[in-house]
């Protein structure tokens, strides 16, 4: 008997330690991440902020800490390297009603009077 009630104590137990993770990890989890394609309307480096006309509407997503860049090569941009009128798709999250921006694709940072 004392075997029994051990065993489902320590089972308890168990599910409890297993359900306590599995909430930590739910909270722990990102948002899904988005993706947006536009043209850009405004760039704020200094603030940290993106705007571009997806469609008819106009976005602003603020650059999450760990943003990324790609789509010029090799060089190392930054927000301040980015132009009104780039072309490039923003890889976002929404996070605590901001709209972060994790990585921008396909920068078109090429001179325009060419």
């Amino acid at each position: 008997m004392k075997s029994l009630i051990r065993n489902t104590t320590i089972l308890c137990l168990a599910a409890a330690v297993l359900a306590c993770t599995q909430v930590v990890r739910a909270a722990d989890a990102k948002p899904p991440e988005k993706e947006v394609q536009g043209k850009i309307t405004a760039v704020d480096a200094t603030a940290g902020t993106i705007a571009i006309k997806h469609k008819k509407d106009t976005i602003t997503f603020t650059a999450a800490p760990d943003i990324e860049f790609g789509g010029d090569g090799n060089k190392k941009l930054t927000l301040a390297d980015l132009k009104v009128g780039d072309h490039i798709t923003v890889h976002y999250t929404e996070e605590s009603g901001k709209l972060m921006a994790h990585k921008i694709d396909h920068v078109d940072t090429k001179d325009k009077a060419n």
